[in-house]
């Protein structure tokens, strides 16, 4: 807990979701949220289920909030709260009569896409196969998914049911659990359990978890990963094991995943690995850079997909897993420099673990008690939260490991709306009392005004000393007068090495520098210590605590190459591996007014290679008028880097008029062979000598004088004297009977 000093009168701070106490004339915050408020309650609300957490009915969108209900009856309702008024609208007005199935996996999910439709599905378990409601219409029996759809954007008085268009409906059949979720970028995902093999969804192997995302353009649903690896596969899955509780189809994947402030994706779930008699016996972790297209274990590893338990290359992380124990839904998130995080139940306990950057933390007593809690994370105060969705209790924790404060909402809480949570610092949620059929959407608003503002946690380095590289070029050995001289670029750095150096793990290291708005060049030295890494050095404005923040930054990546951030992508000229223990000297040239930059990397013993050259500044940062903090950061593995600062600063370029009168001699060289051909057979040829003369380009000879006389203003005249003196020569000698001299061009 974050402790205040306060002077002057004592103020009595009220709150509803925690407590204030007072210590030795200080006020110790108890206390998350400032305040809480109900934005619609109804006691008509149906009662009778047992509702589950993983659902999705309540969602924000243009600073309105959406949710979705089923009345006392049973029939869905879709509501919207806007500047303070709530407004509920029937989801199926064609055919008022139906209502969903009588049992609690049925319940309903809401999503809201980023040109504002509101996607809605529910009253599936293992649909259109089993549990089927008697009112549903008969049209919609033959479609493989119940989904709608509003006609207009952020409107709901009319939906349109999108299950009978295969076009525009989510791939897949044999739904459950199924739930929408928003990336950074406000992309619409939606993970379910479903079908992953033809007519078999009760046999082994017959369900896997699914994972789709919406393109508003096409206005289609994309499946993410592959076919099982079988005959009968049948639509694409991420996670697929063939295998079932004991021996039959049952596979619980109530997959989760969430997005970090890099908007990196994490997933996690529970599956059934050997036909034994628990519903799950382990949870796996996974998570994918580029919008779950791909996916690599938390040390970088890529998985082939779909993702299974089973050594090999489909195996994902197993975070736990005891063949004949009994464990249940798991939850992810991303707390404390966005390090993932499940929590689940695992024989007759509730646990969590985090990943420490080389491996799962093991067991770690979840403050959740009870049966499916939920994880959240706020990204501003960067604390990990904790809820009892049957108590309504939240519980937070400001490190992995510290001690956790209890808070409580009042209700049941069992539905959270993230999206908002990070981008305006308010939790709306969903309290349903499925005992009484009290039905409320309520809101716990920002951070108390008492609390310290923790940020995320950074080191800064202290720079006492420069590092001067050195560049040395080497003439080209063939005798050419074509050929110039080949620059080798040896670069080596000589720096006092404790002051500006750091050993990079899991913590954003920051060592700000004079502002620089225009051209400059940055160095820095990295030695990675071993092998997939993923690890990002680069220069902001200001600290940085996320990657977003740097606007120009190289890469070790896990696949084992050096790349470049170029826009909203990472890429390289060529493909430049780098190799455990080797160190590496980086150079940046920055353009800040042009935003843009090249890269240039020196392999220890070797030569400079381009990495990127005209690359735009980072997608987030085109705003961005200086730059004066270098940052590291790295997420997997360790990397030893020191900073050299800026090495140079790009002078002013000026144009000025008049005219320049250079001498254009012509000069000459001699080039003499003397050799002693070797004979063949009886004959004695002579000794030849070759002697001639050629003329080369124009160079400048030992003594020249230039004399510009450039009209600044049509009344001001003045003379400007170079003297350049240079003295040429050359002299090789080439095996013991040639010699070659003569004045080369420079």
């Amino acid at each position: 807990m974050a402790e205040m000093k306060h002077t002057g009168i004592f103020r009595v701070i009220a709150s509803v979701c925690g407590a204030i106490f007072l210590f030795n004339g200080s006020i110790l915050a108890a206390q998350v949220f400032q305040s809480k408020e109900i934005l619609y309650s109804t006691s008509q609300g149906y009662s009778g289920w047992y509702t589950e957490s993983i659902y999705s009915p309540v969602a924000s969108h243009g600073g309105n909030v959406y949710f979705v209900m089923m009345d006392s009856t049973g029939r869905p309702f879709v509501g919207k709260i806007a500047g303070g008024s709530t407004s509920l609208e029937a989801l199926e007005k064609t055919y008022p009569d139906y209502k969903p199935y009588n049992d609690g996996h049925h319940e309903f999910s809401l999503g809201i896409d980023r040109d504002g439709y509101i996607h809605v599905t529910g009253d599936m378990h293992n649909f259109p196969h089993a549990e089927i409601s008697s009112t549903l219409p008969d049209t919609y029996k033959s479609g493989k998914i119940l989904y709608w759809k509003s006609k207009n954007p952020e409107n709901i008085t009319e939906f349109q049911f999108i299950g009978l268009t295969p076009a525009q409906s989510i791939p897949g059949e044999a739904w459950s659990y199924g739930r929408f979720v928003t990336d950074r970028n406000n992309k619409l995902y939606y993970v379910s359990r479903t079908l992953a093999l033809k007519y078999y969804w009760q046999a082994p192997g017959g369900r896997g978890l699914g994972l789709y995302s919406y393109d508003e353009a096409t206005k289609a649903w994309t499946a993410h990963g592959t076919l099982a690896p079988d005959p009968d596969a049948s639509y694409p899955v991420v996670v697929w094991e063939l295998s079932g509780q004991n021996g039959g189809s049952y596979q619980q994947y109530k997959g989760d995943i969430s997005f970090d402030t890099n908007n990196r994706m994490h997933l996690t779930t529970g599956m059934n690995t050997q036909n034994g008699p628990a519903q799950v016996n382990s949870v796996i972790y996974a998570y994918s850079d580029d919008g779950g297209n791909t996916f690599r274990k938390a040390n970088g590893n890529l998985i082939t997909l779909p993702m299974q338990v089973a050594s090999g290359s489909r195996q994902a992380d197993v975070v736990d897993s005891v063949p004949s124990a009994g464990f249940e839904q798991a939850s992810v998130t991303y707390a404390f420099n966005n390090r993932p995080v499940i929590q689940y139940t695992a024989e007759g306990g509730h646990h969590y673990q985090y990943w420490t950057g080389s491996g799962w933390s093991g067991r770690v007593s979840s403050p959740v008690q009870s049966m499916r809690g939920r994880v959240l994370f706020n990204d501003h105060e960067s604390r990990l939260y904790f809820v009892n969705i049957q108590a309504g209790t939240i519980y937070s924790k400001e490190s992995f490991t510290g001690e956790s404060t209890s808070y409580s909402a009042g209700e049941t809480f069992r539905y959270f709306d993230i999206k908002m949570l990070r981008e305006e610092n308010k939790l709306n949620g969903v309290s349903w009392k499925a005992s009484s059929g009290n039905f409320e959407v309520m809101r716990l608003n920002g951070l108390s005004a008492v609390q310290t503002n923790t940020r995320t946690p950074t080191s800064t380095m202290t720079r006492s000393a420069t590092a001067t590289p050195t560049s040395t070029r080497t003439p080209d050995p063939l005798w050419s007068k074509t050929s110039t001289p080949t620059a080798a670029n040896t670069m080596t750095p000589t720096a006092t090495i404790d002051p500006n150096c750091t050993d990079s793990v899991l913590l954003w290291v920051n060592r700000p520098f004079e502002a620089q708005a225009g051209t400059f060049a940055y160095g820095f030295n990295a030695k990675p210590p071993s092998m997939g890494i993923d690890s990002v050095i680069g220069l902001s404005n200001g600290e940085a605590d996320a990657w977003p923040a740097l606007a120009v930054n190289v890469r070790f990546n896990t696949s084992g190459t050096i790349d470049a951030r170029n826009g909203g992508v990472y890429q390289a000229e060529a493909s430049i591996p780098y190799e455990a223990g080797r160190t590496y000297y980086f150079r940046l040239i920055v353009d800040v007014e042009a935003k843009t930059y090249d890269a240039y990397v020196t392999p220890q013993g070797g030569f400079e290679v381009i990495i990127g050259l005209n690359y735009d500044f980072r997608t987030e940062q085109l705003s961005v008028t200086s730059l004066n903090n270098f940052a590291v950061y790295t997420y997997t593995g360790s990397n030893f880097v020191c900073d050299e600062g800026i090495i140079a600063v790009a002078a002013p370029t000026s144009t000025p008029t008049g005219t320049s009168t250079p001498a254009e001699p012509t000069p000459t060289f001699t080039r003499t062979r003397t050799g002693t051909p070797t004979p063949t057979g009886t004959s004695t040829p002579a000794e030849p000598t070759f002697t001639y003369t050629s003329t080369s380009m124009p160079v400048i000879p030992a003594t020249s004088t230039r004399t510009n006389t450039p009209d600044i203003s049509a009344t001001s005249t003045f003379t400007l004297t170079i003297a350049e003196t240079a003295t040429p020569s050359f002299s090789a000698t080439a095996g013991s009977s040639a010699t070659r001299t003569g004045t080369p061009a420079f």
